[in-house]
């Protein structure tokens, strides 16, 4: 019985909301979807010599990365502010806690750091040199 109630709960509760009209901007809140962001993090090649052609160029795929995630995070705060607005329509009680479970989740995407730089520029030895390896 204690398994069967909650399952009754489940299958019974949309049903009333099947029987109304859900106006379209409230039905593309209740199906939104976090799209993945197209940025590409910079990747620079570790070389000994670190030029300052390598850097700017870094710096440039830096800079680049960061305006589109900028960006990305900026159009996400748009769809949470739709998100809000849709109240207005009517909601009922399982459509609201959808919707805020969705602006949850751009509010835990957008205060997170989206993606670091994969590779940064290292020192790297001349092909040359021995590296003693002492056992401890």
């Amino acid at each position: 019985m204690k398994i069967l109630l909650p399952i009754l709960t489940l299958v019974l509760l949309p049903l009333p909301v099947l029987g109304q009209d859900v106006h379209p901007e409230v039905q593309r809140a209740l199906n939104w979807t976090l799209t993945p962001h197209e940025c590409v993090p910079p990747k620079v090649r570790a070389s000994h010599d670190s030029s300052s052609g390598n850097e700017r160029k870094y710096n440039k795929a830096k800079k680049k990365f960061e305006k589109c995630v900028d960006s990305y995070k900026a159009d996400l705060i748009n769809e949470q502010q739709e998100m809000m607005g849709v109240a207005q329509h009517g909601l009922t009680q399982q459509q609201a806690d959808i919707i805020m479970a969705n602006m949850k989740h751009i509010q835990s995407v957008v205060t997170r750091k989206v993606g670091q730089p994969t590779t940064q520029l290292v020192e790297v030895p001349h092909e040359d040199t021995v590296i003693q390896v002492i056992d401890h």
